[in-house]
């Protein structure tokens, strides 16, 4: 599920900058992983999810 998550967020990163190579991820961080839903929640979806907070920096492109 991290892994996942992480992919996530280079995907958004790389919408939101210039592409891959244009930012350098510096801090990864696991937010609390409480449910927010009750148990009879999952049982019945089965599909859990992990939340993390990513930190990137812009990098200057060299050309």
């Amino acid at each position: 599920m991290l892994e996942k998550a992480l992919a996530n967020a280079r995907l958004k990163l790389n919408n939101l900058s210039s592409g891959e190579g244009s930012y350098k991820i510096v801090g990864i961080e696991e937010l609390d992983n409480t449910q927010p839903y009750g148990p009879e929640y999952y049982e019945f979806n089965r599909r859990m999810v992990a939340r993390i907070k990513v930190k990137a920096r812009l990098t200057a492109e060299q050309e």
